[in-house]
């Protein structure tokens, strides 16, 4: 048994009649944050470095499930 989780856009499935589990990569909200960030460097050069993290949003399909009980990996 296996599970398959995609990231990012489903792109190959629509070639075949696979609904595959995938994380919605939010490009929009990543790019305005990474701007935003960028911004804030250039105006303050001395200030400490941030990171962020834009949740991704995960678009059900069939390709992943829960374990079977009583099965080892």
């Amino acid at each position: 048994d296996l599970s398959v989780i995609v990231l990012g856009d489903d792109i190959g499935s629509r070639e075949t009649s696979a609904e595959w589990t995938r994380l919605s990569v939010p490009g929009h909200d990543m790019g305005a944050a990474a701007t935003g960030l960028l911004v804030e460097m250039l105006e303050n050069q001395s200030a400490p470095a941030r990171q962020l993290s834009v949740p991704c949003i995960i678009e059900e399909g069939r390709t992943l499930a829960v374990p079977k009980t009583g099965r080892r990996p």
